[in-house]
């Protein structure tokens, strides 16, 4: 991904179809109650091939 500014949905979009509701699910989850998060999941590549990945995130919120 060429730029630094991905929306959720064009991320999703690289995961494995089979992985997307529990990926989506997970971010929904991880982002409302201010904790750390961990996911394991899939992606398809331009060229075929299945590999997965790890995120790790930790959502800080300000007082806006």
């Amino acid at each position: 991904i060429s730029s630094l500014a991905v929306t959720r949905q064009a991320f999703l979009d690289l995961v494995e179809p089979s992985d997307r509701q529990t990926v989506a699910e997970t971010i929904a989850r991880r982002t409302q109650p201010h904790t750390d998060s961990s996911i394991l999941y899939r992606t398809r590549w331009p060229d075929g091939t299945v590999h997965w990945l790890t995120g790790n995130g930790r959502t800080f919120y300000d007082e806006s």
